[in-house]
């Protein structure tokens, strides 16, 4: 299940339960919880933790993908993280300050020390990671 919104996942999760011809009690009973743990993020009216979402979307054997909107990312990051990531943006107002392109990740590997991974993982919009190779 990847939904957009809230409304979505209650939307998905009753699509789900019904398509099993489960009722809200067969659903409720399957992920040992109570009914209303059921019928209240289906009304849309109220949110569910994820936790009770989760255990819902496991009884009915589907996988549950939460994305945070980009909007309200944050990170918990720390204080070396958080240096390396004032280099960064040093070496990048520098590059823009003598009119150079943007510099490459290969540069500002060199520059601030850090692998590769660690600037997929701040820097995912200008970087993205490569994608995942089959073996």
């Amino acid at each position: 299940m990847t939904p957009n919104s809230f409304t979505d996942l209650a939307r998905q999760l009753t699509k789900g339960r019904l398509d099993r011809n489960w009722t809200q009690q067969q659903l409720a009973d399957a992920a040992s919880m109570p009914r209303s743990a059921v019928a209240r993020p289906e009304s849309g009216n109220a949110s569910a933790s994820l936790t009770t979402l989760q255990r819902l979307a496991d009884a009915l054997g589907e996988c549950l993908i939460v994305r945070p909107a980009q909007q309200h990312r944050t990170y918990r990051i720390s204080r070396l993280d958080h240096k390396h990531m004032q280099k960064a943006t040093r070496l990048r107002m520098e590059h823009r300050q003598a009119g150079l392109p943007e510099p490459t990740l290969t540069e500002l590997v060199a520059y601030v020390g850090e692998p590769e991974s660690w600037f997929y993982q701040f820097y995912s919009e200008t970087f993205p990671a490569p994608a995942a190779t089959e073996s």
